[in-house]
């Protein structure tokens, strides 16, 4: 009697554990890392910087409204470390202007310096930061898309009289994010003239 009441005990245990595990992977198949918006236009800010190299003139600034970031990406990015800075290029020159070249940094501190991140680090930033670790996988490469859809297009040319926008992703410190006094650094924009592009600075905040 005593065995058959164990037995009974030790298969609803196994029967509530498979259940358990039935039902974390039903909500992981329907869960979404971040629930990115659509593309929408990135709000340009009334003190953004502005220059100008080899025929292409350059607005930018960094993003700094949390809320919209939240509201955006589902994600505080500036809490996770990532600097997002929107940038805005006019080819204002008579030929067609290489993007796929352009070295974008940012200067912070005392001096210091980091490059640019492609939007798939700067995805995997968050989901760290936020340690986010169940999704869907079909799900996750939506998300991941609409993340990587703010970012600046810099893999075409950018032709005579064209605009363009978007995010360029900067990985800093946590605590580092949050500070004022960024330079961006522009270089290797070309075009059929001028190979080497020179390189501009331009003062964020």
């Amino acid at each position: 009697m005593l065995f058959n009441e164990h037995s009974q005990t030790e298969r609803t245990r196994r029967q509530a554990f498979l259940l358990g595990l039935l039902l974390v992977a039903a909500i992981a198949s329907s869960c979404k890392p971040f629930n990115v918006r659509p593309r929408i236009e990135v709000p340009r800010a009334e003190n953004e910087a502005r220059a100008e190299s080899n025929g292409v003139v350059i607005n930018a600034s960094v993003v700094r409204n949390e809320d919209w970031l939240t509201d955006t990406f589902d994600a505080n990015l500036i809490l996770a470390g990532i600097v997002p800075v929107r940038v805005e290029l006019k080819n204002a020159g008579q030929k067609p202007i290489e993007l796929n070249k352009a070295k974008f940094e940012l200067k912070f501190g005392s001096g210091r310096s980091v490059g640019s991140v492609n939007p798939d680090r700067a995805f995997k930033r968050a989901l760290a930061y936020y340690d986010v670790s169940a999704w869907s996988k079909a799900l996750y490469k939506e998300s991941r898309a609409d993340f990587a859809s703010y970012s600046l297009d810099t893999k075409s040319p950018a032709a005579p009289g064209e605009s363009r926008q978007g995010l360029i992703y900067f990985l800093l410190p946590a605590e580092s994010a949050r500070l004022s006094g960024f330079t961006l650094v522009v270089s290797k924009l070309t075009n059929a003239d001028a190979r080497g592009g020179e390189r501009v600075e331009l003062k964020l905040d």
